[in-house]
Order: C-alpha cells, then structure tokens, then sequence
C-alpha cells in the first residue's frame, strides 16, 4: 500500500521538480545569451584584446596622432570575423589628360585576363646586361594561378611581334591569396631600331590563357632620360607625364620621397609637419599612393600637388580583392611602382611611413650625410643603397612642453634600436626589386647595401616600441634624444606658413 502510495504522490512530485528546474536553467542560459547579443553590448573589447605587436594590430588605432598603423598582417586562418571595422571609401578626384585635350578618371589598375595590371614601364637603363630594353608590367596576380601576359608590338600595318613575359614573383608577398608581380617582355630589335615607331607609348597586351584579347596600355614612364636636348630627337621610347615633376627639368633631383598606400583619419597638422620637415630634410618630391582618406586630406595633399612637390598616386584594388587577402594594401606592389615611376627622376629614393624621419646625427640634410657617406665608402659606385636602423619614439609618451609642434616635443625613445624594422633609401638605377625592409634583387650582384652606423642617421619611428622578432629589443630602457631640434625654428616657421596659405581651404562657404 505504502510503496503503491510512493509510486503515485513522490515520483511524479520529483518529476515536476525537475523539470521546474529544467526550464528555469534554459530560460536564465537563453536570457544571457539574449544580453550577449545585443548590438549595444560593447563586449567586443573581451574578445579582442589588443596587441601591441606590429604583425597583429587591430585594424583601428586612436592616437593624437589620428588613427594610423591599421594593419592586419596575420595568415588569413587566423582572422577573427570582427576584427574589420566598417568605414566609407573615399575616391581621391584625380584626373589625367589624353592626347586630345579631354580628360578621364584615373583609373587605378586594368584587368588582362585574371591578373590586374598597375603600369608599365619602359625599363631602357644603361646598367642593364647587354644593353636590352624591356617592358616591366607591375601586376597583381593570385598566387594558384598559372596564367601569364603576353606582349604584343605593332610592326607595320597588319605585323604584330609577341613576347612572352618573363614571370617574377614578388619576394614579401607573404602567402597571400593574391601578391605583386613584375612581368618582363624583352623589347624586339626590330622595334627599337625602326626609327618610325619612336612615338610609341601604349603596348597591347594579353593573358596566356587568352592570347586573342588585347588590352592597349599606356606606357607610365621610361627608367631612364637623356638630357632634354637630345630628348627631342631621340630614337627611344618616350612616356606620357607621370607626375607633377617639369618636364624642362633635364637634371635629375637628388631626393624623392615614397609613402606607402595611406588611409583612415589622418591628422592634418601632424601631415604638415611631416612634409614640410621631410622638404627641410632635402626631399624635392613627395609620391603619395591614395587608398582611402577624408576629404580634408584630399584638399590639403592637392594644395601641395598644385604646387608641384607632391604626385598623388590613386591606388584602389579590384573590387573583387578583399582587404585580407592582400599585404597591407598592396603596399609592396606601390613600393615597386614608385621605383620605377621615379628610376629616371631622382639620384635617390627613400621609402618611408608617414610616422617616420630618416634624420642625420650630425649633418643637417641627407644630401650631406650621403656625402659623408660617400667618402667613408671606398667603393661608392658599387652601392646601391643604404639601410638605417630605427628608433621607436612613443607618442603617448610626456610631451616636452617647450616645444610647439607634435614630433618636436615626442624626444623619448628606446636606446636600443631595431634593426629589423629598417628602412632604405637606395638608388633607384642600380635595383630590380625593392622589399619593404631590405633590397630583394639589384641589376649587378656586385652592388651591395651600407648598413649605416646610428651614429651618423637613423630612423625616428612614432609609434609604441614593440619586441616581436627582435629578442635583443629592451623597450623599458628610454633615453632623451633632442636631435629633431636642430630643426625646430625652421619646422615651426614654414609650418605657419602652409597653415596660413591652406586655411581658406577649410573654411565652410559663406
């Protein structure tokens, strides 16, 4: 009777209990996991904490120095779905003329086949072996793909010349989906000594896989000028104007400036600062590859383009390419379009980021540091560049309150520099390929690079000191270092006066 009487008060009690319970730990589980979704939860910060090394930024950084160093250098398996913030694309307005007087958008790349094409350029360097011209094709290729270009020349009315390009893959491409080319179309004889096709500055070319569909190309620049005088008559291959640089010009300067693909809310003061103290330094010329910026960038990078010191450069991928599947913007791909833009311009490229200074210890300008330089090297016509240690330079550090300007007053740094995150300025007629850090190729395998001494110049690098690759790095250890100082009254006055000649244009219309 008693165990009847169990059987039908105490185990369906139990049951309805447990099941109470049940219900009570789904709905409080369904409840959190509700909170945990709601787009105003700001929970993402626990998920991605953020790293202080170089290779593994978030994308978005905030400083005073405006948002900066937003890269994403992990393998692709690697990337959190969130890492990516969402901004609008901006499109720099650049326009280019064509023969008849009318103009177009620039356009940043042309599709031949799978393969985007960037420029072309007529590589005619003296240096080069035997005296052979080509056609060096900056490109954009998938690393799977077996596909190739194909150069084809007009020669007579219905006479085409085709030659196969010389595939080279990029030494930092870093196993990326897609990754930076040179293709190299040896130029025929028949070509080059045929006095009636001296006008020549478009090439047709095609993919290997589909050799019948030809793409007409301007040639951007050649790699090497005679003097103006000769110009005229000469029997090479001309280009069309590339830059802002005078074609009256005949001399070549002796310092150009590279920046890579530039993007986000770039501070306008801090990128005064930064050309008008890289012009202080010696820099004739700026090259700036435009990838994405505000509106007040633009105005301003066009201020000093009108004035002829800086070539702005749009750089907008296919559509089709997503931002991880390439290096850091295709920076290693305007790397090489920059040499080869400014070969025949320049003694001298540096390649630098915009929170960066290449600043002599002891001389004033790199033109007398290279000097100096010079006179150290015994063997001065076999250098073909130069390589400088950096110094990291904090900018949440104590700013020096004696100073007006953002970088006079940063003067703390690491005393011991990396020399991994080197940077290079080299002479563009002795280098094929040109990497990030180090020189990938150079034409005469005798040529070699000058690790230069500290002691004489280094790069001052703005940014938090990081160790990553570098076990010798001791980030703790700062010491004061007034070097930029030297050319603070200088900076100081040409800074108020940009500001005083470009304030109209941030003025609202009235």
């Amino acid at each position: 009777m008693r165990v009847s009487l169990v059987y039908k008060l105490v185990l369906p009690g139990i049951l309805v209990i447990y099941t109470c319970v049940m219900v009570s730990l789904h709905l409080s589980f369904h409840q959190r996991a509700i909170v945990v979704t709601q787009p105003n939860q700001n929970f993402l910060p626990q998920l991605l904490p953020e790293s202080s090394d170089e290779e593994q930024q978030v994308y978005r950084q905030e400083s005073h120095f405006g948002v900066y160093n937003q890269k994403d250098r992990r393998p692709l398996h690697d990337l959190h779905p969130y890492r990516k913030f969402k901004h609008e694309h901006q499109t720099l307005k650049l326009m280019e003329s064509l023969d008849d007087g009318s103009t177009l958008q620039t356009k940043s790349s042309t599709s031949v086949g799978n393969i985007s094409v960037f420029s072309v350029y007529h590589d005619n360097r003296p240096t080069l072996k035997n005296g052979q011209s080509f056609m060096r094709i900056i490109g954009l290729k998938r690393f799977n793909s077996v596909e190739g270009l194909i150069c084809h020349f007009s020669y007579g009315h219905s006479t085409w010349l085709k030659v196969h390009a010389h595939s080279y893959e990029m030494c930092e491409n870093h196993g990326r989906y897609y990754g930076g080319w040179i293709f190299s179309c040896e130029i025929p004889e028949e070509i080059l000594n045929n006095t009636v096709l001296t006008k020549l500055t478009k090439i047709s070319i095609s993919s290997t896989l589909h050799p019948e569909k030809l793409v007409k190309l301007k040639i951007t620049a050649p790699t090497f000028k005679k003097s103006f005088e000769k110009s005229i008559n000469s029997d090479t291959i001309p280009s069309i104007s590339h830059s802002n640089l005078e074609s009256k010009n005949s001399q070549k300067q002796k310092f150009g400036l590279c920046l890579p693909p530039i993007f986000g809310d770039i501070s306008l003061s801090l990128l005064i600062q930064f050309i008008e103290l890289s012009k202080i330094l010696g820099a004739s010329h700026l090259t700036f590859y435009i990838y994405d910026i505000t509106d007040a960038v633009e105005k301003l990078l066009m201020f000093y383009k009108e004035k002829g010191e800086v070539t702005l450069v749009d750089w907008r991928l296919s559509p089709q390419i997503n931002e991880r599947e390439i290096w850091y913007h295709g920076q290693l791909l305007a790397i090489q379009d920059c040499l080869y833009r400014h070969m025949a311009d320049f003694e001298y490229l540096l390649f630098v980021d915009l929170d960066e200074f290449l600043l002599p210890a002891n001389n004033y300008t790199w033109s007398d540091m290279v000097h100096s330089l010079e006179k150290i090297e015994n063997d001065s016509p076999n250098v073909a560049g130069f390589s400088f240690k950096s110094a990291f330079f904090d900018p949440k550090q104590v700013p020096d309150p004696s100073q007006q300007l953002t970088f006079l007053q940063l003067l703390q740094r690491n005393k011991v520099l990396s020399s991994v995150r080197t940077k290079l300025m080299v002479a563009p007629q002795k280098i094929f390929e040109l990497g990030i850090h180090h020189v990938s190729k150079t034409i005469d395998k005798d040529t070699r690079i000058v690790e230069v001494d500290p002691d004489i110049a280094k790069i001052h690098h703005y940014r938090p000191c990081i160790i990553n690759y570098e076990p010798d790095m001791k980030c703790y250890s700062e010491e004061r270092d007034e070097t930029i100082l030297k050319y603070a009254v200088h900076l100081v006055e040409n800074y108020q006066i940009i500001i005083r000649e470009t304030l109209d244009l941030f003025v609202p219309d009235r």
